[in-house]
């Protein structure tokens, strides 16, 4: 009898490796036999990232898509949320433009996922002097550089929305 699976194994010292196990019956009453496990998971994370850029290149081509039949800006945006949230797998996607106001406040334009009110629960500002200011949307729009959210709980920068992303399920943005 041969048997063969990919799991994940933890080692002694309580890190968690993915493995093949295969193992094969040597003798006819199946009591003596012989294994092979073999730590895969450096191809493990290599196939994760594969398939991540893989996923970002269906995106990102999908996008260049929807901006050639674009009529109009506003179902553009609507498409390009959709497209991050079916195309990409986010959970939600939401689109804002950087008012030029007093409050430098940040106006939703476009959104689409499992939002379930929470993007009108929040206040967003690229004002750094404002808490509100300093979240990634905020630092985006100041720096012009991508920000990226790993975690609402280990992040003080988003303390403002904290309570909101919990209760709507979000750990990252």
């Amino acid at each position: 009898h041969l048997f063969r699976a990919q799991t994940t194994f933890r080692r002694k010292d309580g890190r968690d490796i993915w493995v093949d196990v295969s193992g094969a019956a040597m003798s006819q009453d199946g009591q003596e036999s012989l294994w092979c496990i073999l730590d895969i998971s450096d191809q493990q994370r290599s196939a994760r990232e594969n398939q991540r850029l893989a996923r970002a290149l269906r995106l990102l081509g999908d996008c260049n898509m929807a901006m050639v039949r674009a009529g109009e800006e506003q179902s553009l945006l609507s498409d390009i949320c959709r497209l991050v949230v079916e195309t990409g797998g986010y959970v939600m996607a939401w689109i804002a433009f950087a008012e030029h106001n007093a409050e430098k406040s940040v106006r939703q334009v476009a959104s689409y996922g499992h939002e379930t009110g929470y993007l009108d629960n929040i206040r967003v500002s690229w004002d750094e002097n404002q808490e509100i200011g300093r979240g990634p949307v905020g630092t985006g729009i100041r720096t012009g550089v991508t920000q990226i959210n790993q975690d609402y709980r280990t992040n003080p920068a988003m303390a403002p929305w904290l309570e909101a992303a919990t209760k709507h399920g979000y750990q990252s943005s």
